[in-house]
């Protein structure tokens, strides 16, 4: 089976802002908030190289302090 190509710096910051545009949507349900945003986070993590996954958890962490700080 042939590997798939991780994502680029470019392409993860896109992926990145198409989950900081859906947040205030998430936000409209906090019961199923986080676990949203944490398939998204997974979803994406699994797309990008082993080394980048700690760098893709914490920018998405921040857009949840961000949007808990706006709550």
């Amino acid at each position: 089976m042939k590997p798939v190509p991780k994502l680029d710096r470019p392409a993860i910051e896109q992926r990145l802002a198409q989950i900081d545009a859906e947040l205030p949507l998430l936000r409209q349900d906090m019961e199923t908030f986080f676990d949203a945003v944490q398939d998204r986070a997974d979803a994406l993590c699994r797309e990008v190289e082993p080394a980048e996954r700690e760098w893709v958890r914490s920018r998405v962490q921040a857009m949840v302090e961000r949007v808990d700080d706006d709550a």
